[in-house]
């Protein structure tokens, strides 16, 4: 058997082996739903299926859905689909940031250069600056953050909210929250 049947809070949850082919799990669904103990007059437990790290397509959610409709011996209570979580690869960029040029970055960046002043980097993710960071750097969303070990000058804004001129000559964190520009500075600094 590659399907776990458990009662829980007055559920069943059918848990799935996600090794398996989904062909093979769903003709051994189709045998469970055909047995005696799921077939009494009138009383429909409700279920939630658990398909542990296996995402089912469209087409595989329609022939589950299709043959829970088909059968009607369970109320149908939800979904479990283990999100896969991306990998999250920093691009390197190893160019200085010239005046009058706009970046757009859409991932984790590293900039080996420098951002001149006139020039305009926008970014969704983290940045991380190795050079000087003079022009504008805006961060479009209150998840973005901003690292960079030399600021002259600089206008940062995220979220929104900007911080002009700012200056610092140590390694700093510039990051969102509560509708204000915070910064974290020193060696030892977590983005």
């Amino acid at each position: 058997m590659h399907i776990k049947v458990k009662g829980v809070n007055n559920h069943l949850v059918f848990v799935f082996d996600d090794s398996q082919e989904f062909n093979t799990l769903l003709n051994e669904l189709e045998s469970l739903l055909e047995s005696p103990l799921l077939k009494s007059d009138g009383y429909y437990p409700k279920a939630f299926f658990d398909f542990k790290s296996r995402i089912l397509t469209v087409h595989e959610l329609l022939r589950l859905l299709t043959l829970l409709f088909e059968k009607q011996v369970l109320l149908f209570d939800g979904i479990n689909m283990a999100k896969v979580e991306k990998k999250n690869k920093i691009r390197v960029l190893n160019k200085t940031v010239h005046a009058g040029e706009v970046l757009e970055l859409d991932q984790d960046t590293l900039i080996i250069g420098q951002i001149n002043p006139g020039a305009i980097v926008r970014f969704k993710g983290k940045l991380y600056v190795m050079g000087r960071v003079s022009g504008l750097v805006e961060g479009l969303n209150a998840k973005s953050k901003i690292s960079g070990q030399y600021f002259k000058d600089a206008h940062i804004r995220i979220n929104g909210v900007s911080r002009h001129n700012y200056t610092s000559y140590e390694l700093t964190m510039l990051y969102y929250k509560d509708s204000q520009i915070f910064l974290d500075k020193g060696d030892m600094i977590y983005v």
